[in-house]
């Protein structure tokens, strides 16, 4: 309310034009509305990004509490089957359950990857190339497809599933899996093998030399 009378006083003081000051604050005016035009989109795009940050630092949170929860089960069998009744009581049901749940670990951490931009197409395809090389990766997502499938099924989700998909059809058409169940052949036996053929072997015909030798000393007697 005194402002004015103080802008007065000022103004008779110093000489000021006040006509010439308004047109002045005017031009400042069309450029504050210039500056505003140009900032709400850049605050548009900064509570997007801060959106997106919270929603990703959410999932992650989840994604921790999911991984602790199965780290349980696998490392405990009683509570491994509280989710669902396992196949049978046998060491391979318990092995193959595991190996599910370890699947479905990988699977939820390649699309937690792929919706921040930090696992391209062409890493994601090579990534499910060598899970369904193995019989228990097809066999997880032979299983587990339909649910993928329901849960996300547009956006750049549904994109992870279609390239996860094209990746397990492909595999299927190559031909059947590796068989993860039969561990392979040491490969520091086989040399140890062959030195046994080769001592037998050796053995054999020094026997053999040895046999006759005596045969003859018997039939000529000195």
């Amino acid at each position: 309310m005194v402002s004015p009378l103080g802008f007065g006083v000022v103004g008779e003081r110093v000489g000021a034009d006040w006509k010439g000051l308004s047109d002045i604050g005017q031009a400042y005016g069309g450029v504050a509305a210039l500056l505003t035009a140009v900032t709400l989109p850049v605050l548009a795009v900064s509570l997007v990004v801060q959106a997106r940050e919270v929603r990703v630092a959410r999932e992650q949170a989840l994604r921790a509490t999911h991984n602790e929860l199965t780290a349980l089960g696998m490392g405990d069998p009683d509570l491994l089957g509280v989710m669902r009744p396992l196949p049978d009581d046998s060491p391979r049901g318990l092995r193959e359950e595991k190996r599910t749940y370890y699947a479905n670990l990988w699977m939820s951490y390649w699309i937690s990857r792929y919706r921040v931009d930090r696992l391209t197409n062409g890493a994601l395809a090579g990534n499910c190339r060598g899970l369904f090389a193995t019989e228990s990766g097809r066999e997880y997502w032979a299983g587990a497809r339909a649910a993928w499938l329901a849960r996300h099924p547009r956006g750049r989700d549904r994109r992870f599933i279609n390239i996860v998909e094209r990746a397990y059809l492909d595999a299927v058409e190559n031909g059947p899996p590796a068989d993860a169940s039969e561990p392979a052949a040491p490969r520091s036996a086989v040399p140890y093998r062959r030195l046994a053929y080769v001592g037998a072997g050796i053995g054999a015909c020094a026997a053999g030399a040895l046999i006759s030798v005596l045969r003859r000393r018997t039939r000529n007697p000195r």
